[in-house]
């Protein structure tokens, strides 16, 4: 009897065992197939090819695009081209040739007109777009001659100059953005601050650590593009204040003579020994936070606060555009209106970034957020008022191709090599060089 009872156990343990090995193998069948069925989906979905010359993007569609798009019927392929003149050069032979051209890319403040003016970019004006609430220079930026909007930016760019609280106390005696304000309102009051500091600081303290600083207020400000509707070369007559202030402040030695993104010019973001830095909204996350925190680990942050300076400007920015010719262009659009338009992506990015948008609407919800970096001050509201007074229209094609001669002949001047007539002379003659089809007087 006890033997028979054993069996029975065996028995069923045996009728268990093979149930659930059923049940696995079923289970893992099912995954199999799913699996095969994803692969399939994914496979079966439609592209869009995005082109970008930074890894920006790239993350920003892994962060924010996918969680948000999991039931898209199509999927973005991204490619990164580091550097950007080989970048301009691919992008700009693919949409001539329409050979592996991509949906949708990516264009820098330097040189979009060069691809605005062209007709290898779709007028997003044809597809229903509300763009009631961009900020206007930005669509000015992108437009074309004819008023088609051939790209959007998912950023709004006005800078200002943000100061050190104490050393701004310490030296001027004042250290809130209104009074300050005063210390910088023009250009002379410039140069008459920056001696004060000088004096006062035994040439320790500098206003700003060198005077390609704040080349975008004077670049980005002109009323005249390098290069205007004849073909002619145009020197702004901006830029003559600008020579003159450069070289009152390298004669008289009122700064520490470093470049712009020099490792000396990140210097004084976490040590005492610059009063500030021209530079625009993204400056704040992305520049002065990174950089605040010296080797020792002192931080400069809440320390610091954001004023306009002696005039309204911007700096930088990026446009995405999409291809004329594009096979998806319902979907290279809706990648497009996503970064640029969507009000719930807009308002996370505003929250994780702090960052400035493109969007009024957007920007308007958040001018309460106050910034723990800059004391207390309501960033977003800052900079949104600050870009009423920007003047785009000299941004123009050759601005990249430009831009470099035109700092080695300022800082030739500024540093008593050359004469002014000299430097801009020598000027005209490298932009003939690298631009041959150009007219110069």
């Amino acid at each position: 009897m006890k033997k028979l009872l054993s069996l029975i156990l065996v028995a069923i343990l045996l009728m268990t065992l093979v149930g659930c090995n059923k049940e696995e193998s079923t289970e893992e069948m099912n995954t199999e197939t799913s699996k095969e069925e994803t692969a399939t989906d994914s496979k079966d979905k439609v592209v869009v090819e995005f082109w970008t010359f930074n890894t920006d993007f790239e993350t920003l569609i892994d962060e924010y695009w996918r969680p948000a798009n999991q039931d898209a019927d199509f999927d973005i392929n991204v490619t990164v081209i580091p550097d950007q003149v080989t970048y301009m050069t691919k992008l700009q032979q693919s949409l001539q040739t329409g050979a592996d051209a991509p949906d949708v890319f990516a264009m820098d403040l330097s040189y979009v007109k060069k691809f605005v003016n062209t007709p290898y970019l779709a007028d997003l004006n044809d597809y229903g777009l509300d763009l009631s609430e961009v900020v206007d220079y930005t669509l000015v930026i992108s437009s074309d001659s004819e008023g088609a909007v051939k790209g959007l930016s998912n950023q709004s760019t006005p800078g200002g100059f943000y100061y050190r609280r104490s050393i701004a106390e310490e030296y001027l005696g004042v250290t809130e953005p209104e009074e300050v304000q005063e210390y910088v309102k023009d250009w002379d009051t410039f140069i008459e601050t920056a001696r004060l500091i000088n004096e006062k600081s035994n040439g320790e303290v500098s206003i700003v650590p060198g005077i390609t600083d704040f080349i975008n207020v004077f670049l980005n400000t002109r009323e005249e593009a390098w290069i205007n509707e004849n073909n002619e070369f145009v020197m702004d007559d901006l830029l003559n204040t600008y020579f003159d202030l450069s070289k009152t402040l390298i004669s008289e030695d009122l700064t520490e003579n470093n470049n712009q993104w020099s490792e000396g010019w990140y210097y004084g973001m976490s040590h005492d020994t610059t009063l500030g830095y021209f530079l625009p909204a993204w400056g704040h996350p992305y520049v002065l936070t990174q950089n605040s925190t010296d080797e020792n680990g002192n931080s400069t942050s809440g320390d610091w606060a954001v004023i306009q300076g002696p005039r309204p400007y911007f700096h930088g920015g990026t446009w995405l555009g999409m291809y004329a010719d594009s096979s998806v262009p319902e979907e290279a659009v809706s990648v497009i209106e996503f970064f640029t338009l969507n009000e719930e992506h807009l308002n996370q990015l505003i929250i994780d970034k702090n960052d400035l948008t493109a969007h009024e609407g957007v920007n308007e919800q958040f001018y309460d957020m106050e910034s723990e970096f800059l004391g207390g001050q309501h960033i977003i509201k800052e900079f949104a008022g600050m870009s009423d007074g920007i003047n785009p229209t000299a941004i123009g094609a050759y601005d990249r191709d430009i831009k470099g001669l035109f700092v080695e002949q300022l800082t030739a001047y500024a540093n008593g090599e050359k004469t002014k007539e000299e430097a801009i002379a020598d000027l005209k003659v490298a932009v003939k060089n690298a631009i041959p089809n150009v007219t110069i007087d």
